[in-house]
């Protein structure tokens, strides 16, 4: 046995071409017995769960929301928009109350007033149930 040659003598050149073919083999193995979606019949899939009007409507109104701190996101921005220091902006709380075809947020925050004191202010907006930026109005209280 003379010609059988040790994993140890091979070059490195046989030795990537061994794993080459290896590789190519167990991925057409996997392609071969792996399910795939047109494999599967129809009834073993669960139906998907139709929402129902108030479902859509409570999800797109929670969507305007920000999961972190409970924000509403267009009012952040129109908030920073109108601030001396945007970059000093905190959030302090978020309420809205559903109008049915409009919402109404208010928002308290703190931020930098002209003179570099830090203030706390509530501001009122009335935004359109689809949540797309739609400003009715915009009052600030301090």
């Amino acid at each position: 046995m003379k010609n059988k040659k040790e994993f140890k003598d091979l070059t490195v050149k046989e030795k990537i071409s061994g794993f080459f073919v290896l590789g190519v083999i167990v991925s057409v193995l996997f392609v071969i017995f792996s399910p795939s979606g047109s494999n599967t019949r129809s009834e073993d899939a669960e139906p998907t769960p139709t929402l129902t009007v108030e479902e859509l409507r409570k999800k797109n109104i929670e969507a305007q929301f920000s999961l972190w701190d409970g924000s509403h996101n267009k009012s952040v921005e129109l908030i920073k928009d109108n601030m001396n220091d945007p970059k000093s902006f905190e959030h302090d709380e978020t309420t809205y109350f559903d109008q049915e075809d409009h919402l109404i947020v208010v928002t308290t925050f703190r931020g930098k007033n002209a003179f570099g004191g830090v203030i706390t202010n509530t501001m009122r907006t009335k935004v359109d149930i689809n949540g797309n930026g739609e400003f009715v109005s915009l009052n600030i209280f301090e």
